[in-house]
């Protein structure tokens, strides 16, 4: 072997050694981050319907009122949080707004497990059966620190086997969803 090709044989050795070392730095920053991460996780509060349940009461013939508590969960509180309603009527024909989105939280709404906000209004005229209503919820919600803001979309429907309302599920709730184009 030649003096040349062991110069040769050296410069390649130099570059892999120092593409293993880029490749060694990138890793530790890379997984130190991670470590990070896993050491100051993002709480996701959880915003969900209180232990009470969505209330649909008929006033008279034609005027309806719902309520439609809302909490945080056990874990940690919601803040900022803004969401609104919107109620669908499924016919024959298919889906149709009944209320489009609206009726939203006030400003600063602060949820926690203890205490709750409830979604109220009046709907008038409506004379139709619980069962081909369903109910929308969208919004969105911030942790304590407000640095991640965390999306809120429920669709529930009236299960008059048990009389609660319930979410919607698989294809049902894929349909609404494409309907409402979310």
């Amino acid at each position: 072997m030649s003096f040349q090709s062991l110069v040769t044989w050296s410069q390649v050795f130099t570059l892999i050694g120092l593409v293993m070392a880029a490749l060694g730095g990138f890793g530790s920053y890379y997984f130190q981050k991670r470590i990070k991460e896993e050491e100051n996780p993002i709480t996701r509060p959880v915003i969900d319907i209180c232990h009470r349940g969505i209330s649909v009461t008929k006033i008279n013939d034609s005027t309806t009122s719902f309520d439609i508590p809302y909490c945080s969960g056990k874990s940690a509180n919601a803040y900022d949080v803004k969401l609104e309603s919107a109620v669908l009527l499924n016919t024959p024909r298919g889906l149709h707004m009944l209320n489009t989105f609206s009726h939203p939280f006030p400003d600063g709404i602060h949820l926690t497990y203890e205490t709750g906000k409830s979604i109220e209004f009046v709907l008038e005229p409506f004379n139709y059966s619980l069962n081909s209503v369903y109910i929308c919820i969208k919004g969105s919600y911030t942790n304590e620190k407000k640095d991640a803001i965390f999306p809120v979309f429920d669709i529930f429907k009236f299960n008059s086997k048990t009389g609660r309302w319930i979410r919607t599920l698989g294809k049902e709730d894929e349909e609404i969803r494409k309907f409402l184009n979310l």
